[in-house]
């Protein structure tokens, strides 16, 4: 990061930094969606929770202009977290905060061996009662089993304003994060090779359009 050379002129003195997006409001809101918990912890230390590094936001982009004295910071002309969600969110009103008055419905997904043989299940909950749940093909895997349960329960919420609660980092980070641009890229790597479960990824894009309202939350494991 350039603070961190900076810092080696500066020596610790204060230091303002113009930036022309809203940082850290995209790495308190956002960061966990690309960074891994080391590096997300990394950045924070430096960006939010420096004494010496003040962030101001800027809509200067060109450095010349700089040297002709506009220093000063100036409101942006976007809105950094509204851009993300609208070029990421595999839905454009889907929320990361729960939805109020609304249904409230628990997902998990496990694959395991059982006395020599690989069993694999989902189920579908509210607080208080099983909505659905089901045994899947012997040897599907934890993260295939946790994006079909999250497609299935899209496709029962049909017309209906939504909560769902996943344990599942991995399902979340394509509803909200990575699905849309896969899809975008014809679900291929960039070493030309398909991604894994890509059949089941289009179809969970495709379910969570299915919800009259959607919010997708992730919890600690439940």
């Amino acid at each position: 990061m350039n603070i961190e050379e900076a810092r080696k002129f500066t020596l610790g003195q204060k230091m303002t930094v113009l930036v022309s997006h809203t940082v850290s409001a995209v790495l308190e809101q956002k960061g966990n969606h690309w960074l891994s918990h080391s590096r997300f912890l990394k950045y924070e230390g430096v960006l939010a929770k420096s004494d010496d590094i003040d962030i101001q936001v800027t809509n200067i982009v060109n450095f010349a202009s700089f040297l002709q004295g506009k220093s000063e910071a100036q409101p942006v002309l976007h809105d950094c977290l509204e851009t993300i969600r609208a070029v990421y969110s595999s839905r454009p009103d889907l929320k990361e905060e729960p939805l109020p008055d609304a249904n409230n419905w628990f997902t998990d997904g496990s694959s395991l061996m059982k006395q020599g043989t690989w069993m694999a299940r989902y189920a579908v909950t509210t607080v208080s009662k099983v909505i659905k749940s089901n045994y899947l093909l012997a040897r599907t895997s934890a993260q295939k089993a946790e994006l079909i349960v999250l497609t299935r329960v899209l496709e029962l919420a049909k017309v209906k304003i939504i909560t769902i609660w996943t344990d599942s980092k991995y399902a979340y980070g394509i509803v909200h994060a990575h699905g849309t641009i896969w899809r975008e890229r014809e679900l291929l790597t960039a070493q030309k090779k398909v991604v894994k479960y890509a059949t089941n990824i289009l179809r969970l894009l495709e379910a969570v359009k299915i919800p009259s309202q959607v919010a997708i939350m992730h919890c600690w494991g439940h």
